[in-house]
């Protein structure tokens, strides 16, 4: 008893000694509170502790004002009320790279595998994405995306962009299909010309070289390259590789799940 008397009298005076300052410090120097701050809280030793609290707890507080901010218990996170409803600084189904290896992916954040999850676990992820990227059993769980392998692209909309958005496919059973987040597009090389140097056979056993505007076009086996112009035609043997690509690095993409434990 003596105790909590003599708390509440040290923090009426703490409180009451910086009522002409309108500003409260909380530290083990007695140092006053920085003039722009209405809380100056300082330690080298001990951290700050904000409310913490399940979803259950959260979703029980009675008209939460705008800005109010606790810890998530069940979600591992920080949690704001924006007025309308709860939120962290990163919401459900953000992606961003992850340069770490997979064994050292953060908790809250899962690898974009493709992978199948529980609907029910992870709630805030499955009211983000949905099927876009594929339905799972249809009943219990659904894909995150895959993008294993893949270079991410902006969804198209209305910009007209990408003119062959109507050819793209679901990646996964269930997903999303045209000009839709979630959608696969197939590599290709788009059409193309180039003008060339083309030295023609002709009677006579003529050297001469005619510079024409020239188109090219693979065979089947894709290891040669054939050119036709004005005058005749020729191949061309050209380096062959599996894919067309810029220089790239590898990263892991992870995307934000916020697990309700």
């Amino acid at each position: 008893m003596k105790k909590t008397t003599l708390l509440f009298c040290a923090l009426w005076f703490a409180l009451s000694s910086n009522a002409q300052q309108k500003a409260v410090s909380i530290n083990e120097t007695g140092a006053a509170p920085n003039n722009a701050s209405i809380l100056d809280v300082s330690s080298t030793t001990k951290g700050v502790l904000f409310p913490r609290m399940s979803s259950v707890q959260r979703d029980a507080i009675v008209n939460p004002p705008e800005g109010l901010e606790i810890y998530n218990i069940s979600r591992k996170c920080k949690e704001i009320f924006t007025g309308t409803r709860w939120t962290s600084s990163v919401p459900a189904g953000s992606i961003q790279p992850f340069v770490g290896d997979t064994a050292q992916i953060p908790e809250g954040w899962l690898l974009c595998d493709g992978g199948e999850v529980s609907r029910t676990l992870y709630a805030d992820l499955f009211i983000s994405i949905g099927i876009s990227w594929g339905a799972g059993d249809m009943v219990n769980t659904f894909h995150l995306p895959d993008l294993r392998g893949y270079f991410p692209r902006g969804v198209d909309g209305t910009a007209g962009n990408d003119p062959d958005v109507a050819t793209r496919t679901a990646i996964n059973v269930g997903g999303n299909t045209g000009n839709n987040v979630g959608s696969l597009q197939a590599d290709v090389i788009a059409n193309h010309s180039h003008a060339g140097l083309y030295s023609p056979a002709t009677s006579g056993g003529s050297n001469n070289t005619t510079c024409i505007n020239s188109t090219y076009s693979s065979n089947a086996s894709n290891s040669m390259l054939y050119l036709s112009g004005e005058t005749g035609s020729v191949h061309l043997t050209v380096p062959q590789s599996s894919e067309t690509r810029p220089k790239n690095v590898y990263v892991n993409y992870i995307i934000k799940s916020q697990a309700l434990r």
